[in-house]
């Protein structure tokens, strides 16, 4: 499982974790989620292109704000939920940065 986070103030995340799910799906990753970090600001991206995404690549999409905690428990029910289901590690792709980081589960 790969969650990317992106920062929904900042639309150059958004596609560029637009961009690392397309190529991890073209290596078999089945099990991607998007988090939409900073969504208690004004949100840049264009959400109408966004579910269309989504939608059309059956990924999940959560918005949270991790300074205020909002979203990120249902965040983190998903990721279990998705884990139970199929076991394995959990990578994150932090699409602010660019950097990733592997957590083992």
């Amino acid at each position: 499982m790969v969650v990317l986070v992106y920062d929904v103030t900042k639309p150059h995340t958004f596609d560029w974790c637009r961009s690392e799910a397309t190529q991890l799906a073209g290596w078999g990753v089945k099990k991607i989620i998007f988090a939409g970090n900073k969504s208690d600001g004004d949100t840049e991206i264009d959400l109408i292109d966004a579910n269309e995404w989504f939608e059309e690549n059956s990924v999940r999409n959560f918005f949270v704000c991790a300074t205020n905690n909002v979203g990120t428990q249902e965040l983190f029910i998903e990721i279990d939920r998705v884990d139970d289901m199929g076991g394995g590690s959990l990578y994150t792709l932090d699409c602010l940065q660019g950097m990733s980081s592997e957590h083992a589960r």
